[in-house]
């Protein structure tokens, strides 16, 4: 549970990164993969607020035995699929990629 917290703690600051134009997390070639890397920061900063919100979530969901773990697990597949795929979105509109390398 304080893994999932923690890691959802994470990934908001990574997030507030992103929207706040640090370059702290970004791979020092990402300008040979973005044309506008200021505009890929606005884009990637809501998938990862979104994902830190669900991890945390989740892992007070995971602490309070709510669920059955079957029901767990497909909700958190579920629910992951947006923030990912608003990121894979955001690759290919600015990298023409979905996955950078």
């Amino acid at each position: 549970m304080f893994a999932q917290i923690f890691l959802g703690l994470a990934l908001i600051i990574v997030g507030v990164c992103h929207l706040l134009n640090k370059r702290l997390f970004l791979h020092k070639n990402i300008e040979s993969y973005v044309s506008d890397v200021r505009s890929f920061q606005k884009g990637a900063a809501l998938p990862y607020f979104l994902l830190g919100i669900l991890f945390m979530v989740m892992g007070i969901v995971e602490k309070k035995a709510i669920l059955e773990t079957l029901t767990f697990v497909m909700v958190y597949i579920i629910l992951a699929i947006v923030p990912l795929t608003i990121a894979l979105v955001n690759n290919k509109k600015h990298g023409g990629k979905y996955w950078f390398r």
